[in-house]
């Protein structure tokens, strides 16, 4: 393992967005004031060592809504 490779690597993290501006603070508004449970929409956690084979399963249809990797 390249020690020095992997901390010193750049890493660009590239999302889309759906969202208008009043959208998004329409959704902030509504997550605030409790009117969404969002953690019923995580339907598995698991750790970084199992990612790659979550993202695999993730290739092929599924019931997961979201999945959440936790370190």
């Amino acid at each position: 393992m390249d020690s020095f490779r992997d901390i010193s690597k750049e890493v660009e993290i590239v999302i889309s967005v759906f969202f208008s501006m009043p959208e998004f603070e329409m959704a902030i508004r509504a997550l605030d004031a409790g009117t969404y449970a969002p953690q019923h929409l995580v339907s598995d956690t698991v750790s970084l060592d199992e990612m790659p084979k979550a993202f695999e399963a993730l290739r092929q249809r599924t019931t997961q809504c979201k999945v959440l990797f936790a370190p």
